[in-house]
């Protein structure tokens, strides 16, 4: 019966190890892409962003408190930032949990509905960036010309009398990188 009790603990131990060493990871990564998407000429560090378990004995089974501070702004819960300061947030989380695991393929669905235009150019930069340092192609369905001008290809739909025809637009043709315009 010891011997149980003594495996137990010891399982209860691994398992807040690893998923303690998941979270300070998961967490750094957070901290760092979310000063990234929230800087600016005025606020050069960023905003600040964090994990923690509410639980901290079993921190797996309590749950997470997740805390996202724009620059400029006093601490506060999450529900009360606006949903283009909630969606940089999220973003970040997304990027966060993902970055470790080498994935090479996003798809964002209008995840700059809430965003000004100001935050759809910190998007956008940041995922050129992204693109350009870790192999990862994203695609990024968006009504919103700010993010679409940074694409390297466009794909639309258009509806003509009859039916929807879809059409591309390589714009890494169109507009060489600077790169390229130096041979």
């Amino acid at each position: 019966a010891r011997q149980c009790v003594d495996d137990i603990e010891d399982a209860k131990n691994r398992r807040r190890k690893a998923f303690s060493d998941c979270l300070d990871v998961v967490g750094d990564h957070l901290s760092t892409f979310y000063a990234e998407l929230t800087k600016s000429d005025r606020h050069a560090l960023g905003g600040s962003a964090s994990l923690s378990p509410v639980d901290t004995d079993e921190p797996y089974l309590g749950g997470l408190a997740f805390h996202a501070t724009p620059p400029s702004k006093k601490f506060c819960d999450i529900a009360q930032l606006s949903g283009g300061e909630r969606t940089l947030a999220s973003l970040a989380l997304l990027f966060a949990l993902h970055a470790d695991a080498n994935l090479n393929f996003f798809l964002l669905d209008e995840v700059d509905a809430n965003l000004d235009a100001a935050n759809i150019l910190k998007l956008a930069n940041f995922l050129l960036s992204r693109c350009a340092n870790n192999n990862l192609q994203v695609v990024a369905v968006s009504h919103k010309d700010q993010l679409y001008n940074s694409a390297d290809l466009l794909i639309g739909i258009a509806k003509d009398s009859t039916t929807s025809r879809a059409f591309t637009l390589d714009l890494a043709i169109r507009f060489p990188s600077d790169d390229e315009n130096e041979d």
